[in-house]
């Protein structure tokens, strides 16, 4: 996948997530309980749990807020379809995390695309996304917004230990 500029998109970025923010009403879900140690999600995936979900990949537990889709996701779409000179792109989700928010290990398998997520992270390093691919790797975010990559299926987890603002896309190749 291209590379983007993310400073090409923090202002559309900031719009949206204040937008979702200020607005309760947007809010479709919020489900779960917040977890004491954020981290603990991590040490989920277990080969039990991995074969038991491998072919059910949709997310099973989460402490977070979903958001309904907004005019500005198509704006948003439209821009990216342009910078990544692509087919098609496509919201996966809104997500407010806040301290003890997770979404916990699923793989999208019945997914088969290439993911781009946008974050933006109150505090540095108090949130993750990690990935499970033969091992695991944690990244962690760093304060305000940043992006990532990758494609699905792919087991991966989000903890969160501030507020934490996710945008999902599926991108189309």
């Amino acid at each position: 996948m291209k590379q983007i500029n993310i400073s090409n998109y923090t202002d559309l970025l900031n719009e949206i997530k204040e937008e979702c923010i200020q607005n309760p009403w947007k809010k479709v879900t919020k489900t779960g309980d917040p977890i004491k140690d954020y981290k603990s999600v991590l040490d989920n995936l277990t080969e039990e749990f991995k074969q038991k979900h491998e072919n059910n990949s949709h997310v099973i537990l989460s402490s977070r807020t979903v958001y309904r889709r907004l005019s500005l996701i198509g704006k948003l779409e439209t821009k990216l379809k342009q910078d990544l000179q692509c087919k098609g792109v496509i919201s996966s989700g809104i997500f407010l995390y806040k301290k003890g928010g997770y979404c916990d290990w699923h793989n999208d398998n019945r997914k088969y695309t290439s993911r781009l997520y946008f974050s933006f992270a109150s505090k540095d390093k108090e949130s993750f996304f990690a990935t499970y691919d033969d091992k695991l790797k944690v990244d962690y975010d760093k304060k305000g917004w940043q992006y990532r990559t990758f494609n699905v299926p792919m087991w991966h987890c989000v903890g969160s230990n501030c507020n934490r603002f996710s945008l999902g896309f599926n991108i189309i190749e």
